[in-house]
């Protein structure tokens, strides 16, 4: 699959965002950027609500923060980053419109707030992640150019806030994830120009982030977790999210990517136990089931099972290009037990769904012509 090194960084800058916590951490709200110690401990109070899946919580924490410092973008971000919680959790789209709405409303105040010069760094660091989050969404929407150029400038932020405030461990986050995965698009593309071998620079600054950052020591573990996995570490990946298990036991989105790893490592039984967590927490979580069904299909040990699941998860309000990827998957499974009008039927699904699903129609190319024999 093509990887760019900007779509990594933002991307997992605006997950980190809303990752569960490493570590229990006494919030007095002390800091080094001239940020009034109240303000900074609501916003960690209310983003460690998040990780703890308190999410009216949550937006209560950053609807009183907007009362109380209207000037500044933290409160509408932070909403924002509880809605995109939500999504994430789900898989879906279903919370964009007010997520689009809070996020908006940081950006302006971010915006401006750069302009005045007063907390130039604190200011800046808030428009990178607002930045971040907004590629992450263009993504989502098919806006690939706008979702480069939202993450261009996230990263840029992120450098201008470690060069006013190089005491500040959160900046080296995304800057290590800039590192660490720009090396690794590159040596992947040979067209591409050499970047030198930073992933150990970029390992040393996630860990940084982890152990000394102010918000985002939850991000320094998720992050270390996607670069030990695309290292082919599961091992490491997976100690990293249980330490975060251990704090946050119910946060799906870490449950759920722990089930992921596991099921990369080839240990099936804990990765099925990671995915019926996340259903005990929340029965009615969606994306759980598309997982449930990867498991069985990619292993092959059922795929009658495996079908059950992705026909449960079709039968859900999800995404289009989920739906469509379905469809493809009980092609694939259809095709695999020589069902071969079924698996025509299933491409067919996908195709009409997503037409821009590359692999749908090549795989309707082939079932047509496994009909036709």
């Amino acid at each position: 699959m093509k990887r760019t090194w900007i779509i990594c960084g933002w991307l997992a800058l605006a997950a980190l965002l809303v990752a569960p916590c490493a570590m229990a951490r006494e919030f007095t709200g002390e800091n080094d950027l001239g940020v009034e110690p109240d303000l900074m401990r609501r916003v960690q109070r209310g983003l460690d609500q998040i990780y703890q899946r308190q999410y009216d919580d949550a937006q209560a924490q950053f609807t009183a923060i907007k009362s109380l410092y209207p000037d500044s973008p933290a409160g509408p971000f932070g909403a924002s980053v509880v809605y995109l919680a939500i999504m994430l959790e789900n898989g879906d789209e279903e919370l964009r419109e007010e997520y689009l709405v809070e996020s908006g409303q940081a950006l302006a105040l971010a915006e401006r707030a750069l302009k005045t010069g007063q907390q130039k760094g604190w200011n800046t660091f808030l428009y990178a992640g607002i930045q971040g989050i907004d590629g992450l969404d263009r993504a989502q929407q098919g806006d690939v150019l706008g979702a480069l150029n939202k993450g261009w400038e996230a990263i840029e932020s992120m450098k201008r806030v470690k060069a006013m405030e190089p005491a500040f461990a959160d900046a080296d986050l995304g800057i290590g994830i800039y590192n660490y995965w720009r090396t690794v698009v590159t040596e992947d593309m040979e067209f591409l120009p050499r970047f030198g071998d930073h992933r150990e620079e970029g390992l040393a600054q996630m860990e940084r982030a982890r152990d000394d950052g102010l918000l985002v020591w939850v991000g320094g573990s998720l992050a270390l977790a996607l670069a030990h996995k695309e290292a082919g570490d599961y091992d490491r990946a997976i100690d990293e999210c249980l330490a975060l298990q251990a704090e946050y036991p119910d946060n799906v989105i870490n449950n759920t990517l722990l089930g992921y790893l596991y099921a990369k490592n080839r240990d099936y039984e804990e990765a099925m136990a990671a995915y019926e967590r996340v259903r005990e927490v929340d029965p009615n979580n969606r994306i759980v089931l598309w997982y449930i069904g990867e498991l069985y299909y990619r292993t092959e040990t059922n795929d009658d099972l495996a079908r059950v699941y992705y026909t449960k998860y079709l039968q859900l309000s999800i995404p289009t290009r989920l739906r469509s990827q379905t469809h493809d998957r009980l092609g694939e499974i259809a095709q695999r037990q020589e069902r071969h009008a079924e698996a025509v039927r299933q491409f067919e699904a996908a195709k009409k769904v997503n037409p821009g699903n590359k692999r749908a129609r090549r795989h309707l190319k082939a079932a047509i012509a496994l009909l036709r024999e």
